[in-house]
């Protein structure tokens, strides 16, 4: 199999840098791989019956997620 280098785009950098912070700041309120691993791509009413993952494409998306592990990492998600 032959590589080719190329450059990501300035959207799939941000997409990339989004999916690693919020990697990182599940895998901090959940304190478990395989439950960051569920959390991350399974459907959350939360956040309006999207997967975690498939909102990392917006800022706006990126932060709703963010705001939810904050709401998690303090009891406040019913």
């Amino acid at each position: 199999m032959a590589f080719t280098k190329t450059l990501l785009s300035s959207t799939e950098q941000d997409r990339l840098y989004r999916a690693y912070r919020v990697w990182k700041r599940t895998l901090e309120v959940l304190d478990d791989e395989d439950s960051t691993r569920r959390w991350i791509v399974r459907i959350n009413r939360s956040l309006g019956g999207e997967a975690p993952l498939a909102l990392l494409d917006t800022e706006v998306g990126y932060e709703l997620v963010l705001d939810t592990l904050g709401r998690i990492e303090y009891g406040v998600v019913a």
